[in-house]
C-alpha cells in the first residue's frame, strides 16, 4: 500500500512518515495534489538523505508556493517563454510533473532575443524598469536560480535536484501504482 511504500523507499519509519506528512497534506487539497503524489514525493526526498522532518516542511513550503506564486515567479516564466498558469496547475498535472515542469522549464535553452539584449527582452515581456529587468537577468543566467526563480524557494530547488529528470519517471510510476491502489 502508499505507506509502507513510502516507508520502505524512503528509508525510513512510519512514526517519521506520518509526521512528516502534516504539513503538505495540510496544503495539498487547496493545491490539488494527490496523496500519491505528496507521499512519493516525501520518500524520494528521504531517500535521497533529507530527514523526514525536512522533506515534508519542503514540500509543503514548495507547494505553497505553487499555490501562490510570487511576482518573480511570474515574470521568469514570462521571460522564459512559459504560461505560468499551466506552469503551476497541480490540480491538472499532478505534483510530480509539475515539479518536473518547473525543471524541464529552467533547463530549456533561453531565447535568443533575450541573449542578445537581456534587459530589453525582459523589459519587453514583464514591464519592469531596466535596473529591475538587470537583476532579474542576474537570476535567469543560471539553470538552478531559474529553477529558484520559477519555483520561489531554495527548498523546491532541493528537490528538484534530489529527484533528478531519470527520477521523476520512477516517481510518477510510483505515484500511479498507488493511486491505483487507492481507488
Amino acid at each position: 500500500d502508499t505507506l509502507s511504500t513510502a516507508v520502505v523507499l524512503g528509508k525510513q519509519t512510519y512514526q517519521d512518515l506520518a509526521t512528516a506528512l502534516s504539513a503538505p497534506l495540510s496544503v495539498a487539497p487547496k493545491l490539488g495534489a494527490s496523496l500519491a503524489d505528496v507521499v512519493a514525493a516525501e520518500a524520494d526526498l528521504t531517500r535521497h538523505g533529507f530527514s523526514a522532518q525536512q522533506a515534508g516542511q519542503d514540500l509543503a513550503n514548495s507547494m505553497r508556493m505553487m499555490m501562490a506564486p510570487s511576482l518573480q515567479q511570474i515574470q521568469a516564466s514570462q521571460v522564459l517563454g512559459v504560461n505560468w498558469k499551466n506552469l503551476y496547475d497541480v490540480g491538472k498535472n499532478g505534483l510530480i510533473p509539475t515539479i518536473e515542469n518547473m525543471y524541464k522549464a529552467a533547463e530549456k535553452p533561453l531565447p535568443k532575443a533575450l541573449l542578445a539584449d537581456p534587459v530589453d527582452y525582459i523589459t519587453q515581456k514583464t514591464g519592469l524598469p531596466a535596473q529591475r529587468a538587470l537583476k532579474l537577468w542576474d537570476v535567469l543566467q543560471e539553470g538552478n536560480q531559474r529553477f529558484k526563480a520559477l519555483s520561489g524557494s531554495a527548498p523546491a530547488l532541493q528537490i528538484a535536484l534530489a529527484m533528478s529528470t531519470n527520477n521523476f519517471s520512477m516517481l510518477n510510476q510510483i505515484a500511479q501504482k498507488t493511486n491505483n491502489t487507492m481507488g
